[in-house]
């Protein structure tokens, strides 16, 4: 049976680190959370040789909820290229029209739209060869919803954006959960972490999907803007600062 960790004991030695992130509708107490995850998370996500884990929190994706921290797995001189080649996706509507497995009104844009989108992106050399092959540049990404106790409002959130990620989690402080909610979480496809003050572990885990390469080329976007606007970075530089200010 897994102890229950109280919320105090959680905000113990991350209060310093959450003063060097943004807090975008995320309550203090899963803001601490989600810190104190950042810290723990190599015990449970590992991107593997040669390949580097990005953070980034909040993203948005147009109109299908917004994750509390999202983990991409790719290689650093990979997204280093694609920053260089200076193409740009413009909305979660354009990355649709760039998916060649995407037609009609499954785009949800206007054919005038869509059409518009893929000549801007033909006359810049990108074909639909280059959309799939920019979108597997994404090894893996997991999709992190923090909640102290609502483990029901958690799921209703990650149901809105769980297909456009290849794995979806709950995170939650160590507590019993009710078998209520593993039923629930396998529906879903979804895992739970459970964590304590100092350690962490996959109560569940992850059922992998598959996500779209309209949803991979706009979770790429948005790792490319985040790294330039400060919502974005690499976990080891998150660890670094949050070694240095204790």
């Amino acid at each position: 049976m897994l102890a229950t960790t109280g919320s105090d004991d959680l905000a113990g030695g991350v209060a310093t680190v959450t003063a060097s992130r943004r807090s975008v509708g995320i309550p203090i107490q899963e803001r601490l959370l989600t810190d104190r995850f950042l810290e723990l998370s190599s015990a449970v996500i590992r991107p593997g040789t040669g390949r580097t884990l990005y953070v980034i929190e909040e993203p948005e994706l147009g109109g299908s909820g917004r994750p509390d921290l999202v983990f991409v797995t790719m290689q650093a001189n990979a997204l280093a290229k694609y920053r260089r080649s200076g193409l740009h996706i413009p909305s979660a509507a354009a990355a649709r029209a760039l998916d060649p497995s995407f037609s009609g009104s499954r785009i949800g844009v206007s054919p005038s739209y869509g059409a518009t989108v893929r000549r801007g992106a033909a006359a810049r050399g990108w074909g639909d060869v280059d959309s799939e092959r920019i979108a597997d540049l994404l090894v893996d990404t997991l999709a992190v919803e923090a909640k102290m106790r609502d483990w029901r409002r958690a799921l209703q959130q990650v149901s809105r954006f769980r297909r456009h990620f290849h794995r979806s989690a709950v995170l939650m402080p160590q507590r019993e959960m009710p078998a209520e909610s593993g039923r629930s979480l396998d529906f879903y496809g979804c895992g739970l972490l459970l964590q304590g003050e100092r350690d962490i572990e996959w109560a569940r885990p992850a059922k992998p999907g598959n996500p779209s390469i309209a949803s991979r080329l706009w979770l790429l976007e948005l790792l490319v803007r985040g790294l330039d606007n400060g919502t974005a970075y690499r976990l080891s530089d998150f660890r670094k600062r949050s070694n240095a200010s204790r």
